[in-house]
C-alpha cells in the first residue's frame, strides 16, 4: 500500500537507541494511522512503515519504563515478548508477515499471503532455509568463514521458497529470532 516513492520503499530503518533498526513486511494491515507514535512517525505512507513505527514505540516505552542492557537493548526474553504480542495484533488485523532487526537479532514472524483485495490465503507467508555452520550448502552464498575454514551458518527467510531445496514453512504465528545466521 501507498505511492511508489523512496519513502515507501522497504526496508525501513531507523536510529534508536544508538541502534539501526530494521523492518520489512509483506501483507496488508489496515487502520494503523492511530497507532504510530508521533516521535517515530513514519516518513511515507504505507501500512508497513506504520507497523515499524508501532513496533518501535513500544519497544522504545518498555526501554523507558524498564531499562537496557549494556548495549542500548531491552533483554531478549523482554524484547521477544513485546515482539511476540505486537505480532499478534497484527494478525487480528490482516496479514502480518514481516522481518524486524534490532542491530543485534533477526526476527521473524510468519502469517498467511495477503490475496487481492487484502483477504488472506489459508497459504503460508514466508519460509526458511538454513544452512547449519561447517556445512557448506552451494545454493546459499558462503558469507563468512569460520576459523577451521567451514562457513558459518546460514538462514534466509523468503515469501516463497527460491529453489527445490527443503525450505520449511512458518506456521501461523510462528515467530523466529536468529542470531549470527543461526535460529535461537
Amino acid at each position: 500500500m501507498g505511492d511508489r516513492t523512496i519513502a515507501n520503499t522497504q526496508p525501513f530503518s531507523r536510529a534508536v537507541g544508538g541502534r539501526i533498526h530494521a523492518f520489512a513486511h509483506n501483507g496488508h494491515i489496515p487502520g494503523l494511522d492511530s497507532l504510530a507514535n508521533p516521535y517515530l512517525r513514519p516518513v511515507g505512507t504505507t501500512d508497513s512503515e506504520r507497523m515499524f513505527s508501532t513496533l518501535l514505540a513500544l519497544l522504545v516505552n518498555a526501554s523507558q519504563e524498564e531499562g537496557v542492557d549494556s548495549q542500548g537493548l531491552l533483554s531478549l526474553e523482554r524484547r521477544t515478548e513485546i515482539i511476540s504480542a505486537f505480532a499478534e495484533d497484527m494478525r487480528h488485523r490482516g496479514a502480518a508477515n514481516f522481518l524486524y532487526f534490532d542491530g543485534s537479532t533477526l526476527f521473524a514472524h510468519g502469517h498467511r499471503k495477503t490475496l487481492p483485495g487484502a483477504a488472506l490465503s489459508t497459504e503460508t507467508g514466508l519460509y526458511l532455509l538454513e544452512s547449519p555452520q561447517g556445512e557448506i550448502n552451494s545454493a546459499l552464498p558462503c558469507e563468512g568463514i569460520d576459523a577451521a575454514g567451514a562457513c558459518v551458518a546460514q538462514s534466509i527467510v523468503a515469501t516463497v521458497p527460491l529453489d527445490e531445496q527443503e525450505w520449511r514453512p512458518l506456521t501461523e504465528g510462528e515467530l523466529l529470532r536468529i542470531e549470527n545466521g543461526v535460529v535461537v
